[in-house]
């Protein structure tokens, strides 16, 4: 038996175990143990943390039979018993079948693990049932509903301009159904409107003016649910056709289309400026906005501090795969011009997850069935829709963002999911 004093576990021995019992995927475990860099002993412990939590009911009782099985007996011990303090009954059958002979006469309060290793204190949060974290780490979704949704789905462009996204409003309709079996409040742009004044008409005429929304009406559409949202979670999904400017925009393009006497008509010179913009969705009248306005607009409602802000960007971020010249173009000159939110406006930027379809300069695949991204969402929330209150958001992702690299024919798309500041665990049950 190891000494429990230290209670330092050779961790790569745990992960050989789990891959051999089907915890952890083989190929998860080799491309972690062949990278160049070593892990350290804290990204080893945050991964075994991860192929815990979303691993299943079975994960947790495996990771403790594979201690058992490595001589990391007091461990086991330990843990069952800090479990038992919160689940009698739980605990109680962990020690069932693992048919351990428990030492009544330890004592869990003598137990001090090593910063260096996985003691109790790492390995209790590991359950997935959330027994020893504190509630200052965990978002509360009390509020009645827990919290709201805005959906805007564009799907229709004007003629020649922009292709239909078609299969859009099945990611539309699936999403929308996911987060009300949440207990969500959900809004859906044009949605309501459709159905009351066209209920006559036939689907795909629906769906054509459902999913017709100019700039105006999108820009109209997130400020008026910015200023009524309430509840203790927001979420923001825009799905549409986007671009990804260069990570260099080109000034002089910049300065010409500003100084360009168009009176309203979008000139060549602009055309090319706005090519050279940041990460933009487009209106279906082909105009752009910048997907970091969005962001920044809930970031400004005070109902919305230190609570969870969820932006989920179904859009290409290219026309094409761009080349590195295509990418690192013109030059920069410093510059950072900032405006719209009103330079008065209190910012809290905190608690903001930014999950995106791919990452910059990086097309996004939307078959007719509906969008890779959104799809994979909602394939694992739903596989995971009795364990959400053990299961939080960031492992959830995890598992989106695999799902949706492991696809046949993937050329290269991988999801991002940004946090900015401080945030917390998030269930949404």
């Amino acid at each position: 038996m190891k000494d429990s004093g230290e209670a330092l576990l050779d961790l790569d021995k745990i992960f050989f175990s789990l891959s051999r019992k089907q915890i952890i995927k083989s190929n998860e475990w080799l491309d972690m143990v062949q990278e160049k860099r070593p892990k350290s002993k804290k990204e080893k412990v945050l991964f075994l943390h991860q192929q815990i939590r979303c691993g299943g009911d079975m994960a947790f009782p495996t990771l403790l039979e594979c201690l058992k099985e490595n001589k990391y007996e007091d461990i086991v011990c330990k843990s069952l018993k800090f479990i038992e303090m919160k689940d009698e009954d739980f605990a109680k059958k962990l020690r069932g079948d693992l048919a351990l002979k428990m030492d009544q006469s330890s004592s869990l309060h003598d137990y001090a693990p090593s910063q260096n290793g996985l003691g109790i204190s790492s390995i209790a949060t590991l359950t997935g049932r959330n027994v020893n974290i504190p509630d200052d780490q965990v978002y509360k979704l009390e509020s009645v509903p827990p919290g709201q949704v805005l959906i805007v789905n564009i799907r229709e462009f004007d003629e020649n301009k922009m292709t239909k996204r078609i299969g859009s409003e099945k990611d539309r309709d699936r999403i929308e159904k996911l987060f009300k079996s949440f207990g969500f409040s959900v809004r859906v742009t044009k949605k309501e409107d459709v159905e009351k004044l066209a209920s006559h008409l036939p689907l795909e005429e629906k769906e054509a003016l459902m999913g017709y929304i100019k700039l105006e009406e999108m820009v109209a559409e997130i400020n008026d649910f910015a200023e009524k949202v309430r509840g203790d979670c927001c979420v923001v999904v825009i799905m549409s056709h986007g671009d990804q400017g260069p990570a260099i925009p080109d000034p002089n393009l910049l300065v010409a289309a500003s100084s360009t006497e168009s009176h309203g008509a979008v000139t060549e010179t602009m055309r090319e400026a706005l090519k050279q913009l940041p990460f933009v969705v487009y209106s279906s009248d082909k105009k752009p906005l910048l997907v970091e306005w969005i962001i920044q607009k809930f970031s400004t409602v005070e109902a919305l501090k230190g609570k969870p802000k969820i932006f989920i960007i179904q859009a290409c971020r290219a026309d094409k795969i761009k080349t590195q010249d295509e990418i690192w173009c013109g030059s920069y000159d410093g510059g950072i011009p900032i405006d719209g939110l009103g330079s008065g406006s209190p910012f809290y930027p905190d608690d903001t997850f930014i999950a995106t379809s791919t990452f910059p300069y990086h097309v996004s695949v939307r078959p007719t069935k509906g969008s890779w991204f959104i799809q994979a969402i909602c394939d694992v929330f739903e596989a995971h829709s009795n364990e959400m209150d053990r299961i939080d958001f960031l492992s959830l992702m995890r598992e989106v963002h695999k799902k949706v690299a492991d696809k046949p024919g993937n050329f290269g798309q991988r999801p991002q999911l940004d946090i900015r500041g401080s945030f917390k665990l998030l269930f949404f049950k």
